[in-house]
């Protein structure tokens, strides 16, 4: 099953941009789909770099 890039908003200016999250392949061996995983964003507007966290 593919996930969609969700779009989120920049903590810091606010700007909205996609988040691109591993398929299939890019998954990490191990990790169940009820696991809280992680993916670190940065800003293409401001350069902040955050956390975008999903299941």
């Amino acid at each position: 099953m593919s996930k969609a890039a969700p779009t989120v908003g920049c903590p810091h200016c606010g700007r909205s941009g996609t988040v691109t999250l591993p398929t299939g392949r890019d998954e990490v061996p191990g990790l169940d789909d009820d696991r809280l995983k992680g993916r670190l964003v940065n800003c293409p507007d401001c350069g902040d770099e955050f956390s975008f966290y999903y299941y």
